[in-house]
């Protein structure tokens, strides 16, 4: 609605008034940041594309200990930050890294205050900030208790949970020599199987995690896909030349323009172009039949009664053995 100005102002993050910009040329955009409209009282929404987590027994091996430091000055390192961020959209907290938004306007003063905010998410702050926010509103507590039971729930030790699956292989998130996302592809083809769907396709950014070999909990399980509100399950019957309008909507509304923007789709293989406008649907390795009818697994924002994407992995990966192999779902140019 932004883009096409029934509404005057949107909500997100710079690296979306980046892509915006670029796009809507004809129009002069403002960045009001959080809570005011002038730097030295407003805040900078940012996600966090980098996390690091140091086991506490590192302290007792030196060797491993400085071996971990220095995969972390390499993750942190201009290099490092580039590559985990695909060379764009990035604010480091490193001093030593220059940004890479130097073409947002209005970002250096908010950089200089350090007046920035990151999105932290973990399980267990969940918990915590519900319990106090409940208790702060009710009354029940006051700010002090607030913090300490935040930090109690924070620290404390839960009961181990018990492994559901064992993984064989890895399987990565990132972009293969394809151009097509190996993890992404395999819950997608799981899920889609499970279902007995001949097609589907969701926005990459779904899929927050790569599979990594090794035991798996359902709880790690359901942490490998975003629980965004769109993402309730429900298989159609679809004709080929709906399918690939639907295809062509995704892209559009999604301003795909990149290949890390690509949809992560399954059963069928999205052919573009240079530009990433749609060329053809392959299923089979045919061109898809516009008046054939499909199955296709669809992601619903209006039938919370279904599973949402996240719950159908960690039930189907909860019964079988291991995951379907990733497909090759992307080609670009000729």
């Amino acid at each position: 609605m932004f883009v096409e100005k029934k509404s005057a102002i949107f909500h997100g993050t710079p690296d979306i008034y980046k892509n915006l910009s670029q796009e809507m040329k004809d129009s002069e955009l403002v960045r009001l940041p959080y809570f005011s409209q002038t730097s030295n009282e407003g805040y900078i929404y940012m996600h966090p594309s980098l996390n690091v987590a140091l086991n506490s027994d590192l302290e007792n091996n030196k060797t491993k200990l400085d071996l971990a430091l220095k995969v972390l000055d390499c993750m942190v390192s201009k290099k490092g930050q580039q590559l985990i961020a695909n060379g764009s959209g990035v604010i480091s907290f490193n001093q030593g890294v220059p940004s890479m938004m130097n073409d947002v306007k209005g970002l250096e003063e908010s950089l200089k205050n350090n007046n920035i905010y990151i999105r932290y998410s973990a399980q267990k702050s969940f918990v915590a900030a519900k319990e106090v926010v409940h208790g702060l509103l009710t009354g029940q507590i006051d700010e002090n208790s607030a913090h300490d039971i935040f930090c109690e729930i924070m620290n404390s030790k839960s009961d181990k949970e018990k492994a559901v699956v064992h993984f064989d292989k890895d399987y990565s998130i990132y972009l293969n020599d394809k151009n097509g996302r190996d993890a992404p592809s395999s819950i997608l083809t799981t899920v889609r199987k499970a279902y007995d769907a001949k097609l589907t396709f969701v926005p990459y950014y779904y899929f927050t995690s790569s599979i990594y070999k090794g035991d798996c909990t359902a709880s790690q399980l359901d942490l490998m896909l975003c629980h965004d509100s769109n993402t309730y399950l429900n298989v159609k019957k679809l004709s080929g030349k709906d399918i690939y309008g639907l295809v062509e909507k995704h892209l559009k509304e999604f301003n795909v323009k990149d290949k890390y923007s690509l949809p992560i789709a399954s059963g069928m293989k999205l052919v573009f172009d240079q530009n990433y406008k749609l060329k053809d649907i392959l299923v089979n390795g045919k061109s898809i039949d516009f008046d054939k009818k499909y199955s296709i697994l669809l992601s619903d924002s209006t039938d919370s009664s279904n599973a949402s994407l996240a719950s159908a992995w960690v039930s189907v990966m909860s019964k079988q053995d291991q995951p379907s192999k990733p497909e090759d779902y992307i080609k670009i140019g000729s």
